[in-house]
């Protein structure tokens, strides 16, 4: 039952997210740029970053942990440093950053990996923050597409 809740509120949560309502701070370049370097920070050491992409209320991420560490140790870790680097930025003390919670889904196959993994990279054009997979300047899509023209 819980897990229905948790699907029905975040049904009717992701149109308010995608239109950009409540605060934005993830709008700001600098902001959103410490938040992409964190989650970087680790990545082939305490999990595998599959995609991401920041949008400028929320973000999304695909991660699979490594070793012992757990997707809960690795959320505390971006959600604390960043918090703290954000609200120095923002001139706040003392006040969250993040909500408490977060949406996660457990990837059972190979068609399930590819279907949020779209649904990660195409948030963007999907709230019409872009009109072309690769031109959201914070996301893997924006890397991917960088990383080919250099080559």
């Amino acid at each position: 039952m819980e897990n229905l809740w948790k699907t029905l509120y975040w049904k009717r949560l992701q149109p308010y997210l995608d239109a950009g309502m409540g605060a934005c701070w993830l709008k700001r370049d600098d902001i959103a740029s410490m938040v992409t370097n964190a989650l970087h920070f680790f990545k082939g050491k305490r999990y595998e970053l599959y995609a991401w992409v920041i949008m400028p209320n929320h973000l999304h991420v695909m991660v699979k942990p490594c070793d012992s560490w757990t997707l809960s140790s690795i959320l505390h870790s971006w959600k604390s440093y960043s918090a703290t680097e954000a609200n120095l930025m923002l001139d706040r003390v003392g006040k969250p950053f993040w909500k408490d919670e977060s949406y996660d889904h457990l990837v059972r196959n190979e068609k399930a990996f590819y279907r949020i993994w779209e649904y990660t990279i195409n948030n963007p054009v999907k709230a019409r923050l872009c009109t072309a997979l690769g031109d959201w300047k914070f996301s893997s899509a924006q890397e991917q597409k960088n990383s080919k023209s250099e080559t």
